[in-house]
């Protein structure tokens, strides 16, 4: 009998022509740049809530004073495509959690006071 001839390195060329190694890097870096950008989104918005909205409501209430007409500047709202999907679910809670207070009973006044807790309600002083 032949003796077996020596395993082929870097895989079956003909299935694949890369080598394992590389498929193994390609899917690395692919998941590596998925990790990163979901971190890059959550850093945003950390940035605009809690440094540049309350920034921009300072230069707002300036400019307001300044100016002699309401002036708003909003951060927040361009950062609100970054997570549609998010918000979808949101609502489906919210829509959810107004049925179930509807049908609990509840009026509108206790209504509005369960989302002053959260800065939803009327007049909570929320920017």
């Amino acid at each position: 009998s032949q003796p077996k001839p020596f395993p082929k390195i870097g895989g079956d060329r003909q299935r694949n022509p890369r080598p394992r190694g590389l498929r193994y890097a390609e899917g690395s870096a692919r998941g590596l740049l998925h990790h990163v950008l979901g971190h890059y989104r959550e850093a945003q918005r950390h940035l605009a809530y809690w440094t540049l909205q309350p920034m921009a409501a300072l230069l707002a209430e300036e400019a307001t004073n300044k100016l002699g007409q309401p002036v708003e500047i909003d951060t927040l709202r361009p950062l609100q495509a970054f997570d549609v999907s998010g918000r979808a679910r949101a609502l489906a809670t919210i829509v959810q959690a107004l049925a179930q207070a509807k049908e609990g009973g509840l009026s509108p006044s206790e209504l509005n006071d369960a989302l002053t807790l959260v800065n939803w309600g009327a007049n909570d002083g929320a920017v």
